[in-house]
């Protein structure tokens, strides 16, 4: 459920792992939003204390009850508010700010058993094993404290699409606000920089056929932002649509040649945590 900063491998698995990539390797890291000399801080940590969760006392106190409610309860049902900063536990790789908790902020510890690779997918799929109806879910489901303006809290249904217009992906207009604007400070901006936020569904403008799920810029896309809704031409070639996210990462590369030249997509996701550094 974070914002997981991945490293995306074009041979995914059915349920795909992020590959770790340290913030201070990013040339467009995020950074955390609050100030541990103004406020008292506490933490959150999941069950096997992969990572660290830092904020004000309520904030986490809810947000804790949110994950608790989440298919990634298993990971969070033991866990309570704790006094005191993430730093002081040992934490030290961070902060990084998150998209679902915008008021706190992740750390990971670096040891080797406390890996938070996957971590929310890991507890999803321990969650499935308790469904009494046999249902599997693959992604994350929580409901995030996303902090959106007003005038983006609409629950109509908007749409983006990238510079080569080769998909479409719709959602209410709040997440589909803060997708674009994920996806326009990843190492694939040069696909999206042109891209507005517009009104209505992707079947309106000619995508009336739901994208697959195959290696490639869908299913980074679809495990990346799990509320949107893909489709595509029913004509689109797909192999371009496998190679898209490598065309704009190599487009960056190009226009960024100060910046470490990473060869694969590195994007802050929606609806994670856990896979963060």
């Amino acid at each position: 459920m974070s914002s997981l900063i991945l490293m995306w491998s074009t041979l995914l698995l059915a349920f795909p792992p992020a590959l770790a990539l340290h913030v201070s390797q990013l040339p467009f890291a995020p950074v955390a939003i609050h100030d541990s000399k103004t406020m008292e801080l506490f933490h959150i940590r999941p069950r096997e204390k992969e990572v660290c969760i830092e904020g004000e006392e309520a904030y986490l106190q809810e947000a804790l009850t949110r994950l608790q409610a989440s298919n990634m309860k298993t990971g969070w049902l033991p866990s309570n508010v704790e006094q005191g900063t993430c730093a002081s536990i040992g934490y030290k790789d961070g902060p990084i700010s998150e998209h679902c908790f915008p008021k706190a902020a992740m750390w990971g510890d670096g040891r080797v058993n406390h890996e938070h690779e996957g971590m929310d997918v890991k507890y999803v799929l321990e969650g499935n094993a308790y469904n009494a109806d046999g249902h599997h879910d693959a992604f994350p489901k929580i409901d995030c404290m996303y902090e959106v303006p007003e005038s983006k809290s609409s629950k109509a249904t908007h749409r983006i699409i990238p510079r080569t217009g080769w998909l479409c992906m719709q959602g209410p207009l709040a997440y589909v606000s803060l997708s674009l604007d994920t996806l326009q400070k990843s190492n694939m901006q040069t696909g999206w920089n042109s891209t507005e936020v517009e009104k209505g569904s992707c079947t309106e403008v000619g995508y009336t056929e739901t994208a697959p799920y195959f290696a490639g810029a869908q299913q980074l896309l679809q495990f990346c932002m799990p509320k949107l809704v893909m489709y595509i031409d029913p004509i689109q070639d797909t192999d371009q649509l496998k190679a898209m996210d490598m065309l704009f990462v190599a487009e960056f590369n190009q226009h960024h040649p100060e910046s470490l030249d990473i060869h694969q997509p590195v994007i802050e996701c929606m609806d994670r945590i856990g896979s963060i550094f």
